[in-house]
């Protein structure tokens, strides 16, 4: 299984370096942009590690895999629960977040709201795990670099 490694977040550092060439957030999320490439490949190293179980697909059936997997493993409210909540959200929205049909108020929504709630849901998951501190270290980094990036774009 893959594990999870604090170099996932260098994602969201190369989708900061393309937001500085930019006025405006972009209206279009590339399923290869790094945005998107590191929520998917979080999520991939996150439910690789913790419950031994490999996304092939985001779609209804993995998040209600990793919701059981997550039942069976964590008490209810846990701090796996919010990240797996993202997961739910990001795989009932993935087909359209990728496609043209994402409309402009949700593309920002997913790009100043959903990717740092995600942000510091991990933080706050690494911490309380417990000997995570490169993965809450590299999450609060991340957390920096998309605010100071997303601050100077408009919608």
């Amino acid at each position: 299984m893959t594990k999870l490694t604090p170099s996932v977040f260098d994602f969201v550092e190369e989708y900061a370096a393309e937001l500085d060439s930019l006025d405006d957030l972009p209206l279009e999320l590339s399923e290869e942009g790094a945005l998107i490439v590191f929520v998917r490949e979080f999520f991939i190293q996150f439910c690789g590690e913790i419950y031994q179980f490999q996304i092939l697909t985001f779609d209804d059936a993995t998040a209600i895999t990793v919701h059981a997997l997550d039942s069976e493993r964590n008490p209810e409210g846990s701090h796996a629960d919010r990240i797996v909540a993202a997961l739910r959200e990001f795989c009932q929205n993935y087909a359209t977040i990728i496609s043209e049909q994402y409309d402009a108020d949700a593309n920002s929504t997913f790009q100043r709201e959903f990717v740092p709630s995600l942000l510091e849901d991990i933080d706050t998951w690494a911490v309380a795990d417990g000997g995570r501190d490169q993965i809450a270290d590299a999450a609060k980094r991340a957390l920096d670099i998309i605010k100071n990036a997303l601050a100077k774009v408009g919608d």
